[in-house]
């Protein structure tokens, strides 16, 4: 019964895929995000559900949609302000990006696209964004495709675990993007947020980095696929969290500063 009510999904009736973001869809996503899970107790997909992981990886590969969409563990990263979003802009330095708390009364559909969707038996809900276009032509999107995604999630009791992520997973010539590492920031007493870094830059390696996202290898999905994304584990201080109890302002330059200090990244 599930099963059928999630195949008459139309990816083109879905906020952030086909049908324009408003705003609404803002403060779903608000309230929707502080339902989520918080990554401290959220099942690690790569012990726990790899078979899941890969069999969802071939769906999307079935459909050609490896460039755009991918697999992520579904989480929160703490609760958001009322009236807020978590929205992803480029940081401007080493490659990093950061997600912050962030006020959108009217969404940009030229400047801004949905990240990461949350299925449910009737309904795929977007709760993450980014600055930017759209990294997809909607019209392109197989109709049954999103459909095959949340039969698979709603038959093994996935939709509190699994989301679906929309970014640029494109091989050039072959070549994998590259890892990527979240780390969490405490930027004295403003809300916290989270920025990601490429592992070329990070300073302690791959060891403390607990697989989070999934997209289509080049080569084929293998039986346990490589992971491309992680949460990062801040060695130094036994957290997952940067700390900063300094007194100046966030900028870009400052942020890179207090992680080149604290050993999270090199100068």
């Amino acid at each position: 019964m599930a099963a059928a009510t999630v195949q008459v999904l139309n990816p083109m009736a879905i906020a952030g895929l086909g049908k324009v973001l408003d705003a609404p869809d803002m403060k779903v996503a608000g309230l929707l995000y502080n339902t989520l899970p918080n990554i401290r107790v959220q099942p690690r997909l790569q012990d726990q559900h790899i078979v899941h992981v890969k069999a969802l990886l071939e769906i999307i590969q079935k459909y050609g949609m490896g460039d755009v969409f991918a697999i992520h563990s579904l989480h929160s990263h703490g609760a958001l302000p009322v009236g807020t979003i978590r929205l992803e802009s480029n940081v401007g330095l080493k490659g990093l990006t950061w997600t912050k708390a962030t006020v959108i009364e009217k969404p940009d559909a030229d400047n801004m696209h949905a990240t990461f969707f949350k299925f449910n038996e009737d309904s795929v809900i977007p709760f993450e964004f980014a600055e930017g276009p759209s990294p997809f032509d909607m019209a392109k999107i197989p109709a049954q495709f999103i459909s095959d995604i949340g039969t698979y999630l709603v038959k093994h009791n996935l939709t509190n675990v699994i989301a679906l992520q929309v970014g640029n997973f494109s091989k050039s010539d072959g070549v994998e993007p590259e890892p990527t590492a979240e780390i969490e920031v405490q930027w004295g007493q403003d809300m916290p947020f989270t920025v990601v870094v490429p592992t070329s830059v990070l300073k302690q390696g791959f060891d403390s980095l607990i697989p989070t996202g999934w997209h289509v290898p080049a080569t084929g999905v293998p039986d346990k696929p490589p992971s491309g994304e992680h949460w990062n584990k801040v060695l130094n201080v036994n957290t997952h969290k940067v700390h900063y109890s300094g007194i100046e302002p966030l900028t870009p330059a400052m942020l890179v500063k207090v992680l080149v200090e604290q050993e999270i990244i090199v100068d």
